[in-house]
């Protein structure tokens, strides 16, 4: 409660809320939309009014955080949208990447968009990897994993091929130890 207040008086008056305690109370309003259903446009709103890079990629952590699934969508339109930074859109993808409602969603957008991707972060195949693993960074069962691996089969992507492996990995290392600690 006492987070989503202060996201409050933040929309009223930035200065109002200190720096350290800006990114709980964002991905507070994020986290608990039901307290505050507007959370998305209020936050797309201070993510255009703020100054600092900073406080943006804070708000771009908060917009990861959403439950339901259409906020999640509009929170990765506008995190893909030209008004964030190519370079910032990493601080949204690790949040979304560690949001079990929010990570499957963010692959799809990228599966869908592939071609967007590629072309948008030619130039930077290293935070386009980072964001990749990012974005892979939940998923737990070998379907999963071999779903990821067919969808690289087709779209190769050798200057990200060390992340992509190394994501596989990780998924298939967690489906192991769910399947050996959770399902026994």
């Amino acid at each position: 409660e006492t987070a989503v207040e202060r996201f409050h008086a933040y929309c009223k008056d930035a200065g109002s809320v200190p720096a350290n305690l800006r990114g709980a109370a964002f991905k507070a309003a994020a986290a608990q939309h039901e307290a505050v259903p507007q959370a998305l446009s209020l936050l797309t709103d201070c993510y255009r009014r703020a100054e600092r890079a900073e406080e943006k990629n804070r708000i771009l952590g908060a917009l990861g955080e959403f439950r339901d699934p259409e906020k999640i969508g509009h929170a990765i339109q506008f995190a893909f949208s030209g008004e964030v930074r190519s370079q910032d859109v990493v601080h949204f993808l690790s949040a979304t990447g560690s949001n079990p409602h929010g990570h499957p969603l963010a692959w799809k957008f990228m599966r869908d968009h592939w071609d967007e991707c590629v072309t948008r972060y030619k130039d930077n195949m290293a935070l386009f990897a980072h964001m990749l693993e990012n974005a892979l960074s939940s998923f737990r069962t070998h379907e999963d994993a071999d779903a990821i691996e067919a969808f690289f089969e087709k779209h190769p992507l050798p200057k990200a091929s060390r992340a992509i492996a190394q994501s596989l990995e990780r998924i298939r290392m967690r489906a192991r130890w769910i399947e050996r600690d959770w399902n026994a």
